[in-house]
C-alpha cells in the first residue's frame, strides 16, 4: 500500500455536528405541526427536534441555546405525565448536546451516558447510535493520537446501531466521520473503504452535497499518490461546496487541499493562488488556527517557486498580524512553522538561524505519538539540514532511522524520497557507487508506483466507461483507450 501525507500542513476540519442539518423551512413547519394538537408524543418529538435545529448550527449563539433550553422544558413537562422512557431518552440526549455547546461538559457527558443506556434497553437503533455519536463528540478538543481512537471507539457502536435502523442519512455521515478519523492516524485503506460507504449510502437517497466525502476521498487519493484522480475529486468538493455559500469552513478545506495536489504536481503557481484563497477564507473567518496552517502552506508555495526571501517576509507578516494560538491541539502543534522556518534559512543559506529550527524539530520526532508520515517527513527536513552543512554523519543517522521506519509502514513514496536523498549524501562525499545504487533503488520504487497507480486508474476508467456507456456519452473502446493514454502520460509527468 502507498501512503502519503503530504510534507505540507492538511486542514483538519472538527466533525462535531450530527449529518441532519435541519432546515429553516423544517423547522417552521414543525412549529406549524405543534400547534395541531398531536399526541404528547409526537409533540414531544417535535420540540426536541425543533431544539435541535438551533443546537446543530455550525455557530450556536447564546441566544439559540436559550431558544433550545425553553423547548426541551417544555418536553420535559409534557413527559411528566405520560412518562415515555423513549422520550426520556430522547430529551437527555439534546439535553447533553446543549450542555457541551454551552461547554458544561461534566453535566453532558452524564446526560448522554443516560440516554445511551435507556436506548440499549429498547429497539430504537437510530436513536442509539446518534447517543453514541453524541457520546464521540466529547472528545473533539484536539486531533491527537489518542484524542482521535477514542472517537473512533464510540462512533464504533454508532454505525453498528444505525445499521440496524432505516436512518440512513446518519449512517452516510458517521462513515464519513470515521473515515475521516481513520485517515487522521494514517489507516488509510479502512478509510477509502469507509469514504466509499459513506458515498453509497448518500447517493442511495440522491443526496446533493456530497462535497465533503468528495474531498475526503481527493485526500485518499493524494495519499497513494494519485494526483489526478485526487485533483478530480477535489474540483467535484469545490464545484458542489461553492453552491453552499454558508459552508465556508468546507470551502477553505477543498481550497488548501487542491494547494497541496498542485504542489505535488510541481505547479507552484496554482498552489499559491489555491493556498491563498483557503488563507483569505480564514482571515474573513478570523480563524487564527487556521491561519497559522495555511500560512505554512503558502510559504511552501513560494519555496517551490525558489522564493525563499518572500517566504520569509510573508510569515514575517502573518506573525505581526495575527496572535499565534496557544493551545496545542496537534501532536505536531506548532503548525508547522518550525519545519517551514528550516526550509527557508537553508534556502537561505543562514544556516546558523536554521540550526535553531531544526533542534525543535528534533525535540518534536521525540513525541512517542507523533503521526509516522508526519514523522518522516521531519526526518527528511533534518537530514537535508545536515546534508546542506557536510554534517554527514548525523545526516547518516537520520537517514537510517527513517528507513527502518519507512520499512515498517510501507509508504513507498517516502521511502523513494530516502533514497533520493541518500544519494544526495552519497554524491556530496563523492561516494558515486553508493550514490548509483541509491538512485537507482528509488528509480525502481518509483516505476512500481507508477505500475500500480495506471493498474489503478485502468480499474477506475473501467468503471466510468461501463457508468458512461449507458448513458452513450462514449461510443467506442477507442475513447476508453484515449482517456487512459491521457490519465498515463499525466502520471508519468507527475513522477
Amino acid at each position: 500500500m502507498i501512503r502519503l501525507l503530504p510534507a505540507l500542513l492538511f486542514l483538519v476540519l472538527c466533525q462535531t455536528g450530527y449529518s441532519q442539518q435541519i432546515t429553516r423551512e423544517e423547522a417552521d413547519s414543525l412549529n406549524h405541526a405543534i400547534t395541531n394538537g398531536k399526541p404528547d408524543t409526537v409533540r414531544i418529538h417535535q420540540l426536541l427536534r425543533i431544539a435541535q435545529f438551533y443546537l446543530f448550527k455550525t455557530v450556536v449563539t447564546p441566544s439559540d441555546s436559550d431558544s433550545a433550553a425553553k423547548l426541551i422544558n417544555q418536553a420535559v413537562l409534557l413527559n411528566s405525565k405520560i412518562k415515555s422512557k423513549e422520550a426520556d431518552g430522547y430529551i437527555h440526549l439534546v439535553e447533553s448536546c446543549l450542555n457541551r455547546k454551552k461547554g458544561q461538559r461534566e453535566a453532558g457527558q452524564q446526560k448522554v451516558d443516560e440516554a445511551i443506556k435507556i436506548f440499549q434497553e429498547g429497539t430504537n437503533y437510530s436513536m442509539l447510535g446518534q447517543a453514541y455519536f453524541e457520546k464521540a463528540n466529547y472528545y473533539d478538543y484536539d486531533y491527537k493520537d489518542q484524542t482521535i481512537r477514542k472517537r473512533i471507539y464510540f462512533i464504533e457502536p454508532a454505525i453498528s446501531a444505525m445499521q440496524k435502523s432505516s436512518d440512513t442519512l446518519n449512517l452516510a455521515y458517521y462513515y464519513y466521520t470515521l473515515g475521516s478519523l481513520h485517515h487522521l492516524i494514517s489507516e488509510d485503506e479502512k478509510a477509502k473503504e469507509e469514504a466509499n460507504l459513506s458515498l453509497k449510502y448518500y447517493q442511495s437517497m440522491q443526496y446533493q452535497d456530497l462535497s465533503s466525502v468528495y474531498t475526503l476521498l481527493g485526500k485518499l487519493y493524494y495519499s497513494q499518490g494519485d494526483y489526478d484522480l485526487a485533483l478530480k475529486d477535489e474540483l467535484t468538493a469545490l464545484q458542489m461546496a461553492e453552491r453552499n455559500r454558508d459552508n465556508s469552513q468546507q470551502l477553505c478545506e477543498i481550497l488548501n487541499n487542491l494547494g497541496f495536489i498542485y504542489y505535488k504536481l510541481n505547479d507552484g503557481e496554482n498552489a499559491l493562488k489555491y493556498f491563498t484563497k483557503s488563507l483569505d477564507i480564514a482571515r474573513n473567518r478570523q480563524d487564527n488556527r487556521t491561519i497559522y496552517m495555511v500560512a505554512s502552506n503558502v510559504a511552501e508555495s513560494y519555496l517551490k517557486l525558489n522564493k525563499p526571501l518572500e517566504a520569509k517576509q510573508f510569515l514575517d507578516g502573518i506573525n505581526r498580524t495575527y496572535p499565534k494560538p496557544s493551545e496545542k491541539i496537534y501532536e505536531a502543534g506548532d503548525y508547522a512553522n518550525n519545519k517551514v522556518n528550516l526550509r527557508i534559512y537553508v534556502a537561505l543559506k543562514q544556516f546558523d538561524k536554521a540550526k535553531f529550527y531544526c533542534e525543535q524539530l528534533i525535540q518534536e520526532t521525540k513525541n512517542p505519538h507523533i503521526n509516522l508520515a508526519i514523522l518522516s517527513s521531519y526526518y527528511a527536513e533534518i537530514i537535508q539540514y545536515y546534508i546542506a552543512t557536510s554534517q554527514y554523519s548525523k545526516s547518516l543517522t537520520y537517514l537510517k532511522k527513517n528507513k527502518a521506519l519507512l520499512d515498517t509502514t510501507k509508504d513507498f513514496v517516502r521511502m523513494a524520497r530516502n533514497y533520493t536523498l541518500w544519494f544526495s549524501q552519497d554524491t556530496s562525499e563523492h561516494n558515486y557507487r553508493a550514490a548509483v545504487f541509491h538512485l537507482m533503488q528509488a528509480n525502481k520504487i518509483n516505476d512500481s508506483i507508477f505500475n500500480e497507480t495506471k493498474a489503478r486508474q485502468f480499474q477506475q476508467l473501467g468503471v466510468e466507461f461501463e457508468t458512461a456507456k449507458k448513458t452513450d456519452s462514449l461510443k467506442s473502446k477507442d475513447q476508453l483507450i484515449g482517456l487512459l493514454t491521457q490519465k498515463t502520460n499525466l502520471q508519468q509527468l507527475n513522477l
